[in-house]
Protein backbone atom coordinates (compact mmCIF):
# COMPACT_ATOMS: atom_id res chain seq x y z
CA UNK A 1 0.00 0.00 0.00
CA UNK A 2 1.19 3.51 -0.82
CA UNK A 3 -0.04 6.77 0.66
CA UNK A 4 -1.07 9.36 -1.93
CA UNK A 5 -2.64 12.82 -1.89
CA UNK A 6 -5.42 13.52 -4.39
CA UNK A 7 -4.61 16.76 -6.24
CA UNK A 8 -7.10 16.90 -9.14
CA UNK A 9 -10.42 15.75 -10.51
CA UNK A 10 -10.55 16.37 -14.25
CA UNK A 11 -13.82 16.26 -16.18
CA UNK A 12 -14.01 13.65 -18.93
CA UNK A 13 -17.29 14.11 -20.75
CA UNK A 14 -20.52 14.36 -18.76
CA UNK A 15 -20.14 11.21 -16.68
CA UNK A 16 -16.44 10.65 -15.99
CA UNK A 17 -13.53 12.10 -14.03
CA UNK A 18 -9.79 11.54 -14.18
CA UNK A 19 -8.12 11.41 -10.76
CA UNK A 20 -4.62 12.83 -10.31
CA UNK A 21 -2.53 12.29 -7.19
CA UNK A 22 0.95 12.67 -5.71
CA UNK A 23 2.77 9.97 -3.78
CA UNK A 24 3.46 11.05 -0.22
CA UNK A 25 6.96 9.59 -0.12
CA UNK A 26 8.48 11.34 -3.13
CA UNK A 27 5.80 13.69 -4.54
CA UNK A 28 5.62 11.74 -7.80
CA UNK A 29 2.63 12.44 -10.04
CA UNK A 30 0.36 9.48 -10.74
CA UNK A 31 -2.99 9.05 -12.49
CA UNK A 32 -5.37 6.53 -10.94
CA UNK A 33 -6.78 4.16 -13.57
CA UNK A 34 -9.50 1.62 -12.82
CA UNK A 35 -8.14 -0.88 -15.36
CA UNK A 36 -5.39 -0.97 -17.93
CA UNK A 37 -6.35 1.54 -20.58
CA UNK A 38 -9.32 2.88 -18.58
CA UNK A 39 -8.28 6.19 -17.09
CA UNK A 40 -11.66 7.63 -16.09
CA UNK A 41 -13.80 7.03 -13.01
CA UNK A 42 -17.52 7.68 -12.55
CA UNK A 43 -18.27 11.12 -11.12
CA UNK A 44 -19.32 9.34 -7.92
CA UNK A 45 -15.74 8.14 -7.32
CA UNK A 46 -14.83 8.84 -3.68
CA UNK A 47 -11.42 10.39 -4.31
CA UNK A 48 -11.57 14.14 -3.54
CA UNK A 49 -8.94 16.86 -3.76
CA UNK A 50 -6.99 17.14 -0.52
CA UNK A 51 -7.72 13.62 0.66
CA UNK A 52 -4.91 11.23 1.63
CA UNK A 53 -5.49 7.60 0.66
CA UNK A 54 -3.67 4.32 1.20
CA UNK A 55 -3.79 2.58 -2.18
CA UNK A 56 -2.48 -0.57 -3.81
CA UNK A 57 -1.58 -0.12 -7.48
CA UNK A 58 0.92 -1.07 -10.15
CA UNK A 59 2.18 0.75 -13.25
CA UNK A 60 -0.14 0.45 -16.21
CA UNK A 61 1.01 -1.97 -18.90
CA UNK A 62 -0.42 0.25 -21.65
CA UNK A 63 1.77 3.34 -21.26
CA UNK A 64 1.37 5.82 -24.10
CA UNK A 65 3.64 8.86 -23.71
CA UNK A 66 3.24 11.56 -22.64
CA UNK A 67 0.81 9.92 -20.19
CA UNK A 68 3.54 8.12 -18.29
CA UNK A 69 1.85 8.65 -14.90
CA UNK A 70 -0.86 5.97 -15.34
CA UNK A 71 -1.19 3.37 -12.58
CA UNK A 72 -3.85 0.68 -12.20
CA UNK A 73 -5.64 0.39 -8.87
CA UNK A 74 -5.82 -3.04 -7.25
CA UNK A 75 -8.83 -2.06 -5.14
CA UNK A 76 -10.66 0.92 -3.64
CA UNK A 77 -8.04 1.57 -0.96
CA UNK A 78 -8.49 3.23 2.43
CA UNK A 79 -9.13 6.88 3.25
CA UNK A 80 -6.53 8.13 5.75
CA UNK A 81 -6.94 11.88 6.37
CA UNK A 82 -7.38 15.33 4.85
CA UNK A 83 -4.29 17.32 3.91
CA UNK A 84 -4.60 20.79 5.43
CA UNK A 85 -3.19 23.75 3.52
CA UNK A 86 -3.09 22.04 0.13
CA UNK A 87 -1.52 25.07 -1.56
CA UNK A 88 1.31 25.29 0.96
CA UNK A 89 1.82 21.54 0.87
CA UNK A 90 2.12 21.47 -2.91
CA UNK A 91 4.35 24.54 -3.07
CA UNK A 92 6.83 22.79 -0.78
CA UNK A 93 6.59 19.49 -2.64
CA UNK A 94 6.50 19.94 -6.41
CA UNK A 95 8.68 21.49 -9.10
CA UNK A 96 6.99 24.49 -10.70
CA UNK A 97 7.22 26.10 -14.14
CA UNK A 98 7.27 29.90 -14.05
CA UNK A 99 6.53 32.52 -16.69
CA UNK A 100 4.29 32.37 -19.75
CA UNK A 101 2.75 29.37 -21.50
CA UNK A 102 5.95 28.82 -23.51
CA UNK A 103 7.59 27.67 -20.26
CA UNK A 104 5.25 24.69 -19.96
CA UNK A 105 6.24 21.11 -20.75
CA UNK A 106 9.85 21.87 -21.57
CA UNK A 107 8.93 24.46 -24.21
CA UNK A 108 7.54 21.71 -26.46
CA UNK A 109 4.05 23.17 -26.88
CA UNK A 110 2.82 24.70 -30.10
CA UNK A 111 -0.07 27.14 -30.24
CA UNK A 112 -2.85 27.60 -32.77
CA UNK A 113 -3.90 31.03 -34.04
CA UNK A 114 -6.69 31.06 -31.42
CA UNK A 115 -4.22 30.31 -28.60
CA UNK A 116 -4.90 26.62 -27.94
CA UNK A 117 -1.71 24.81 -26.95
CA UNK A 118 -0.80 21.26 -27.94
CA UNK A 119 2.20 19.01 -27.49
CA UNK A 120 4.68 18.58 -30.29
CA UNK A 121 5.13 14.87 -29.59
CA UNK A 122 8.01 14.59 -32.06
CA UNK A 123 10.10 16.95 -29.92
CA UNK A 124 10.68 14.37 -27.18
CA UNK A 125 8.97 12.76 -24.20
CA UNK A 126 7.62 14.92 -21.40
CA UNK A 127 5.33 14.16 -18.44
CA UNK A 128 1.67 14.94 -19.08
CA UNK A 129 1.04 16.89 -15.85
CA UNK A 130 2.79 19.72 -14.06
CA UNK A 131 2.45 22.84 -11.93
CA UNK A 132 2.77 26.43 -13.11
CA UNK A 133 3.01 29.97 -11.75
CA UNK A 134 1.84 32.22 -14.61
CA UNK A 135 3.42 35.66 -14.75
CA UNK A 136 0.10 37.23 -15.78
CA UNK A 137 -3.49 36.90 -14.60
CA UNK A 138 -5.59 34.19 -16.22
CA UNK A 139 -9.09 35.55 -16.95
CA UNK A 140 -12.10 33.36 -17.61
CA UNK A 141 -13.34 34.08 -21.12
CA UNK A 142 -16.98 35.13 -21.56
CA UNK A 143 -19.54 32.53 -22.59
CA UNK A 144 -19.75 28.83 -21.85
CA UNK A 145 -16.42 27.74 -23.28
CA UNK A 146 -14.77 27.47 -19.83
CA UNK A 147 -11.42 28.72 -21.09
CA UNK A 148 -8.82 30.91 -19.39
CA UNK A 149 -7.09 33.60 -21.40
CA UNK A 150 -3.41 34.44 -20.89
CA UNK A 151 -3.18 37.83 -22.60
CA UNK A 152 -0.15 39.77 -23.78
CA UNK A 153 3.42 38.63 -24.06
CA UNK A 154 4.92 36.84 -27.05
CA UNK A 155 2.49 33.90 -26.81
CA UNK A 156 -1.13 34.66 -25.82
CA UNK A 157 -3.00 31.50 -24.91
CA UNK A 158 -6.53 30.20 -24.36
CA UNK A 159 -6.54 27.22 -22.00
CA UNK A 160 -9.52 24.90 -21.49
CA UNK A 161 -10.62 24.52 -17.86
CA UNK A 162 -11.46 20.89 -17.05
CA UNK A 163 -11.62 20.89 -13.24
CA UNK A 164 -14.76 19.88 -11.38
CA UNK A 165 -14.81 22.90 -9.03
CA UNK A 166 -16.59 26.03 -10.21
CA UNK A 167 -14.27 28.14 -12.36
CA UNK A 168 -13.02 31.37 -10.76
CA UNK A 169 -13.43 34.52 -12.85
CA UNK A 170 -9.71 35.22 -12.47
CA UNK A 171 -6.65 33.26 -11.41
CA UNK A 172 -4.08 35.79 -10.23
CA UNK A 173 -0.53 35.96 -11.54
CA UNK A 174 1.82 33.91 -9.39
CA UNK A 175 -0.87 31.48 -8.24
CA UNK A 176 -0.04 27.76 -8.18
CA UNK A 177 -1.87 26.16 -11.12
CA UNK A 178 -2.08 22.52 -12.23
CA UNK A 179 -1.91 21.93 -15.97
CA UNK A 180 -2.09 18.72 -17.95
CA UNK A 181 -2.26 17.31 -21.45
CA UNK A 182 -5.38 15.64 -22.80
CA UNK A 183 -5.39 12.25 -24.47
CA UNK A 184 -4.83 12.71 -28.22
CA UNK A 185 -7.80 14.01 -30.16
CA UNK A 186 -8.39 16.14 -33.24
CA UNK A 187 -10.58 19.23 -32.76
CA UNK A 188 -12.38 20.79 -35.73
CA UNK A 189 -9.51 23.16 -36.42
CA UNK A 190 -6.42 21.39 -35.14
CA UNK A 191 -4.18 18.33 -35.38
CA UNK A 192 -4.64 14.99 -33.61
CA UNK A 193 -2.48 15.79 -30.60
CA UNK A 194 -2.48 16.14 -26.80
CA UNK A 195 -3.98 19.50 -25.85
CA UNK A 196 -3.10 21.83 -22.98
CA UNK A 197 -5.72 22.03 -20.24
CA UNK A 198 -6.03 23.54 -16.76
CA UNK A 199 -7.40 21.34 -14.00
CA UNK A 200 -7.28 23.67 -11.00
CA UNK A 201 -5.40 26.13 -8.84
CA UNK A 202 -4.51 26.23 -5.16
CA UNK A 203 -4.72 29.08 -2.63
CA UNK A 204 -1.51 28.92 -0.65
CA UNK A 205 -2.85 30.88 2.31
CA UNK A 206 -5.49 28.24 3.02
Amino acid sequence: MTKVTVVSRTRMGATGVCIGALTRQDCRSIRLCVADGVHHHPVTAPYRIGQVWDLAYEPAKLIEPPHVEDVVLAGPGRFVAMQSGMGRYLAACVSVWEGGPVALFGGRLRFTASGSGYLDREAGVTPSVGFWRPDRDLDLEPGESQRYRYAGGPTPASIKYVGTDEAASRIPAGALVRVSLSRPFAPASGPNECWLQLSGWYREGA
